[in-house]
C-alpha cells in the first residue's frame, strides 16, 4: 500500500504489455535495504510476488539478469550500492548472451582504476573555492578564537598552519560542537592507527556512529557535508557533486549558492563513470 511502490507496479505492467527488446532498470537506493533482507526482496520480485508486482511472468519470453554495483568500483570516490535489472527479449538477445554481458560488467568492476576524493578536490587557490570562503566562511574576533576548544586536532592545526590556523574553517566557521567533534574524531583515528592524512568525516551523522574512513571514499553517500582532514576544511558543494560523477564544469550552476549545491549533491544519485 506504500504509494512509492506503485512505480514498480507500473514498470511491470509496461514491460508485460510492451515487451521492449531491451530494458535497463536501476534501483538507486538498493543500499538502503539491509543485506540480510535483499535476498527476500529479490525472491519476491523474481518468483514469489503477485503477478502485478513480480517479473516471474516475463521469464517466458524475456531473460532477466541482476547486477549489484557499488559506485566506488566504477570510478567514483563514494560508496553507493545500486541494483541494475537487465531485461532482454529472447528473440533479440539469447539468454546466454545476456548472462555473458553481465559477467563482463561484473569483471570490469574489479579492473577499473579507482579515484580518490583528493583527486577531485579543487586547488586551494581556485577562484570558486576562494569565492565560497569569502561569501560563506565567517570571520571571528580574537576573543572568539580564544574560545576554540583544545584537543589533538587543534594542536595539529596550530603546528601545521602556524599563525594561519586562525583563518582556517575550523576556527572561523565551525561551531563549538563541530570543533569538539573534529578533535574527538582525530584522536580516535590516531588511536585506531588510521591514516589521518586521508581521513574523511561525514559531519551530518552522530560521531558515535563512527562516520569516518581513511580509504579516500566518502562515508555517507546521502550526506552533503564531509570534512577532509588533509585540506583542513569541508568539501564545498561543487566538490560534493564532482565526487558523485557530475561534470560541474559543464553544468549551468551560476546563481546557486554553496548550500544549494550541497542539497543537490545529497539528493542526486551517483553517476557511474
Amino acid at each position: 500500500n506504500d504509494p512509492r511502490a506503485q512505480r514498480l507496479k507500473v514498470i511491470v505492467h509496461r514491460l508485460t504489455q510492451q515487451k521492449p527488446p531491451l530494458a535497463l532498470l536501476e534501483v538507486g537506493d538498493w543500499g538502503a535495504i539491509p543485506e540480510s533482507q535483499r535476498r527476500g526482496v529479490l525472491q519476491f520480485l523474481l518468483q514469489d510476488g503477485p503477478s502485478e508486482w513480480s517479473f516471474a511472468a516475463l521469464r517466458q519470453e524475456m531473460s532477466i539478469e541482476l547486477l549489484e554495483v557499488n559506485t566506488r568500483d566504477v570510478g567514483l570516490p563514494v560508496s553507493h550500492v545500486q541494483l541494475q535489472i537487465m531485461v532482454a527479449r529472447n528473440d533479440v538477445v539469447p539468454p546466454g548472451k545476456l548472462k555473458d554481458a553481465v559477467a563482463v560488467a561484473r569483471l570490469l568492476g574489479t579492473k577499473l582504476p579507482r579515484s580518490s576524493v583528493q583527486d577531485l578536490l579543487l586547488d586551494e587557490d581556485h577562484s570558486l573555492l576562494q569565492s565560497v570562503k569569502q561569501k560563506h566562511w565567517s570571520a571571528k574576533t580574537s576573543a572568539d578564537i580564544s574560545k576554540v576548544p583544545g584537543g589533538t586536532y587543534t594542536e595539529h592545526l596550530k603546528k601545521k598552519l602556524g599563525e594561519e590556523w586562525q583563518q582556517s574553517w575550523f576556527v572561523t566557521t565551525a561551531e563549538t560542537r563541530e570543533q569538539k567533534e573534529l578533535n574527538s574524531v582525530y584522536l580516535q583515528a590516531e588511536k585506531a592507527g588510521l591514516d589521518t592524512s586521508s581521513l574523511l568525516l561525514d559531519m551530518r551523522q552522530n560521531v558515535k556512529l563512527a562516520p569516518w574512513s581513511d580509504d579516500q571514499v566518502l562515508p555517507g553517500a546521502n550526506s552533503n557535508f564531509h570534512y577532509c582532514f588533509a585540506r583542513d576544511r569541508p568539501l564545498i558543494g561543487r566538490e560534493e557533486l564532482l565526487c558523485r560523477g557530475y561534470p560541474v564544469n559543464r553544468l549551468k550552476l551560476n546563481g546557486l549558492q554553496d548550500e544549494q549545491l550541497r542539497s543537490l549533491a545529497a539528493q542526486a544519485p551517483a553517476l557511474q563513470a
